[in-house]
């Protein structure tokens, strides 16, 4: 089983300044070893809940993380 829980991070960037920015992590349930991170996924922090929410809620694989947060941000 796994647990994915959203990450926040602060940034700066020489363009907008200070930024806040939401990222995602699998860690193992059973030993909270991490076992994929996606960080900067988005500004916008419900966005990256509701992605957080369905990738447990459908217990995705961790190795597939990446291709679901691309397709996110892309709109499927």
């Amino acid at each position: 089983m796994y647990r994915y829980r959203m990450i926040r991070t602060n940034g700066v960037s020489l363009d907008i300044g200070s930024f806040e920015s939401f990222g995602i992590q699998a860690t193992s349930e059973t030993s909270d070893d991490v076992l994929a991170t996606v960080s900067d996924v988005s500004p916008d922090g419900e966005s990256v809940r509701r992605i957080v929410d369905l990738c447990n809620q459908l217990q995705l694989d961790p190795i597939h993380l990446l291709d679901v947060v691309e397709d996110a941000l892309a709109g499927y």
